[in-house]
């Protein structure tokens, strides 16, 4: 393949993945900004808290923690909240971050309920690519 073909094929791929991106979402009310960003450092602190554990089964488990720190964090970050007439997105933010500290606290303590549930149950997941 010559040079002006591969580069049209580069320019195109990037082109695709470039307007893959959602739309920039809602502003984040300040307030709502503020206890957000509270809420994702106490859960980091119990996640690392988590991480010095010597323990298979914090280790194995832990992604299921973390999936909702990664949820808030980059929803703040990436600028990814939206308005939906039936659902208050700040709303099902904290009740995620309720959520993973939930499971960080009981993670903690040897257990994971969740891991029981069944039906539609948030798990998280950890590869090589990862570490």
């Amino acid at each position: 393949m010559n040079f002006a073909k591969l580069a049209l094929a580069a320019a195109l791929l990037l082109s695709s993945l470039l307007s893959a991106n959602p739309p920039p979402g809602i502003p984040v009310p300040a307030e709502i900004r503020a206890e957000l960003e509270t809420g994702l450092a106490e859960l980091n602190k119990e996640i690392e808290s988590l991480e010095q554990k010597d323990s298979h089964f914090i280790a194995e488990l832990l992604p299921d923690v973390i999936i909702y720190w990664n949820a808030i964090h980059y929803g703040l970050e990436l600028d990814q909240f939206y308005k939906d007439k039936n659902t208050n997105e700040f709303e099902v933010a904290l009740e995620q971050l309720a959520t993973g500290l939930k499971r960080a606290q009981a993670l903690a303590k040897g257990n994971a309920p969740w891991t029981r549930k069944t039906g539609l149950v948030v798990r998280g997941y950890r590869s090589n690519i990862d570490d």
